[in-house]
């Protein structure tokens, strides 16, 4: 129940800070949006979340160390990662503040991906997929949700073709987690088959797919689909073995392989509005044929997880575009019955998947919530 209570007031003053469009820096509201889940995962017990124990007992160890004893320390954990837990351990030694202060980083790079890359009046929206979506995995793989909420803030180049301050942002994400260098291909994909129109939309270009692409997009999407299917094997074993320092845990692959039908359906259920909308908005929303596209993407990827758990890792920096895309297709749409049966769609689509997955399956082992600190369980 603290979980909802606390996205719900997130949201809420999510939604008052950004209701002004004029505004550049985040206000008091927006702070307080920002510091609720921050606070809520600093003040969690260590039980809460599978890899969560793993975390304070690197925070420990980096206590322990003084600054050359930790800058010549080997360690499977990046050095963006640990330095952070390395300044917080300058101040305290209880592991709860460094569990604030990893959320506190996500949350602020989250926060400010929405309000500057085109879905400032739908920041509720987003941050509301985000957390139901990903706030409870974010709880375990902290290292790769600090790496994508760089790289959910740093879309913004992509779209405004800067592609030294895109590849410094990438660069940024990879020293908190190495995944993040495959969305290095986000710049070009989008370069190659979307293409800037005359059209201004929310202080933006806005895009559109290039016209010549739409076969050759569909083909190469069902050529990749194909291929992991009849490559399965060989090529999972080769991206098992390139991720598999991106994990501690023991890991091995499967002597079959499965077709991942969930990966498939979410995947779909997500980009049906956008294909529903794409034409009625081609003039000003070429956002819906791209991210038509990383969902795509994401379902093929999706299926390397069947066989090998590293490599499913790689899709989360992709599939985390969901807390942009979702508010950026809404707040495109003229119609306003439009808007709100689509906000609801997503609303609904997203708290079943948080039902599903946290409540009634368990996932990442973050329900229920307890915490000595605040007397809860």
């Amino acid at each position: 129940m603290i979980y909802i209570v606390c996205f719900f007031l997130s949201a809420l003053f999510a939604y008052f800070d950004t209701r002004d469009e004029q505004k550049k820096n985040i206000g008091a509201l927006g702070w307080i949006a920002i510091l609720l889940p921050a606070v809520l995962a600093g003040l969690r017990d260590f039980s809460v979340g599978t890899d969560t124990v793993t975390y304070v007992k690197t925070f420990h160890k980096i206590a322990g160390q003084t600054f050359t004893q930790f800058v010549t320390a080997k360690d499977y954990m990046e050095i963006g990662f640990r330095f952070l837990f390395f300044i917080v351990s300058r101040f305290t030694d209880d592991p709860h503040w460094a569990l604030f202060a990893a959320h506190l980083f996500i949350m602020i790079f989250i926060y400010k991906g929405l309000r500057d890359n085109g879905a400032r009046s739908y920041t509720w929206l987003g941050l509301t997929v985000f957390y139901l979506m990903f706030f409870s995995t974010s709880l375990n793989i902290i290292r790769q949700y600090m790496a994508a909420a760089i790289i959910v803030w740093g879309f913004g180049y992509v779209k405004k073709e800067k592609i030294l301050k895109w590849l410094l942002a990438v660069v940024l994400a990879s020293l908190f987690h190495k995944t993040a260098i495959v969305t290095i291909f986000i710049y070009f994909l989008f370069q190659i088959f979307i293409i800037s129109t005359d059209t201004t939309y929310n202080n933006g270009t806005a895009h559109r797919i290039r016209p010549e692409y739409k076969i050759v997009i569909s083909v190469c999407i069902l050529a990749g689909a194909l291929g992991v299917f009849l490559c399965a094997r060989p090529l999972i074993r080769l991206v098992h073995e390139i991720t598999g320092k991106f994990s501690v845990q023991a890991n091995t692959i499967r002597d079959y392989f499965a077709i991942d039908f969930y990966s498939i359906v979410r995947n779909l259920e997500f980009i049906i509005p956008f294909l529903l909308f794409r034409k009625s908005e081609a003039n000003k929303n070429g956002d819906c044929d791209f991210y038509s596209m990383v969902f795509a993407l994401c379902m093929i990827l999706g299926q390397l997880g069947m066989v090998s758990y590293n490599a499913a890792r790689i899709i989360e920096p992709y599939l985390i575009q969901l807390v942009l895309a979702v508010p950026i297709l809404i707040s495109r749409l003229n119609n306003k019955t439009n808007r709100i049966a689509v906000s609801a769609y997503y609303l609904l689509l997203s708290g079943w998947m948080y039902i599903n997955n946290f409540v009634i399956k368990g996932y990442t082992e973050v329900i229920p919530y307890t915490s000595k600190i605040l007397g809860i369980g």
